[in-house]
């Protein structure tokens, strides 16, 4: 890459150039600089620190096992910069997906921007966001829902922002992580679909290394939320998926369990911000508990038919 390329992720105009020194052109609200060095930190080194500087405290992100391509960022204090160094034998597509995904959930917090770990999806004018623990199910149904018409703005990582009075979920990274019998089921053909790291050193074993499903169709800006989908513990013998509005305190509780986490502090209790920006959602937003068939088969039969609220 020569000069600056300008991408837009998650509502913020991004300039990446290659360099330690080469200058970035055009308005933008994050600088990303690649670096390409020859040797990262030791192996085993923790995968997120943070360093004090003269202007504040840095966040370090190191990616350096055999399921990853070797790569370092460190975030500014403030958000608004990022340099990364990677090896040269990293492949460009993995570099991305780690600075997309776990290094922007750092910069999100940085810069005091509210984010859900879930997938946001879109069609005809309405738009929803699924949530729920890890294995819940959220990205095959959201490849489901792909395969039924909907379009994936994001998923993992949905930012939420204030938009005309309600909430609205800008555009981010466009790629599902699957489970090979989820792809099989999905009817993709698995020697055709990518895996998430393809850098030579990746294992093949789809529970570590997943597919990565893209959504290529041109999408771009945001889509206004609708509402927020719990997938709660998946039903056996079900048919046909199920939804229930939560409570006001369940609803609270759902969207604080499901804040994207600061990747230096994942711990930590939701800060006093968080919670009034959880409690703002609400009251433009329903959440609601989602219990979908625990058979896959059956599960993405249901996805057609989705008894969405409100209607």
């Amino acid at each position: 890459m020569n000069g600056t390329d300008m991408l837009d992720l998650y509502g913020l105009r991004i300039a990446v150039v290659d360099g330690p020194d080469a200058p970035a052109s055009g308005a933008y609200d994050l600088l990303w600089r690649r670096l390409t060095v020859s040797e990262l930190q030791p192996p085993g080194a923790p995968n997120v620190t943070t360093s004090d500087r003269a202007d504040g405290r840095w966040t370090h992100h190191v990616f350096g096992d055999a399921r990853r391509t070797g790569s370092e960022f460190d975030v500014s204090p403030d958000g608004t910069i990022v340099i990364s160094r990677s090896l040269p034998i990293a492949i460009e597509g993995d570099v991305f997906s780690l600075f997309a995904e776990p290094v922007m959930r750092s910069i999100l917090h940085r810069r005091g921007l509210v984010s859900l770990h879930g997938a946001t999806l879109s069609r005809d004018g309405r738009c929803i966001m699924l949530v729920g623990d890890k294995g819940a199910g959220k990205s095959t149904l959201a490849g489901a829902l792909l395969r039924h018409g909907w379009s994936l703005l994001t998923d993992d990582l949905s930012r939420l922002r204030r938009s005309d009075g309600g909430w609205s979920v800008p555009v981010g990274f466009r790629q599902l992580k699957l489970r090979e019998d989820a792809i099989a089921q999905l009817g993709y053909d698995s020697a055709s679909v990518d895996r998430r790291w393809r850098h030579p050193e990746a294992p093949g074993d789809s529970e570590i290394n997943k597919y990565a499903v893209h959504d290529d169709e041109a999408l771009e800006g945001e889509a206004r939320l609708d509402a927020i989908y719990i997938l709660g513990q998946r039903t056996h013998g079900a048919i046909s998926a199920a939804v229930a509005r939560l409570s006001p305190v369940d609803q609270l509780r759902a969207l604080l369990d499901n804040m994207s986490e600061d990747p230096a502090d994942p711990r930590a209790a939701p800060t006093r911000s968080e919670v009034a920006a959880a409690g703002a959602v609400l009251r433009d937003v329903g959440v609601y508990r989602l219990t979908m068939p625990g058979d896959i088969a059956r599960a993405i039969v249901a996805a057609a038919d989705l008894p969405l609220v409100p209607a």
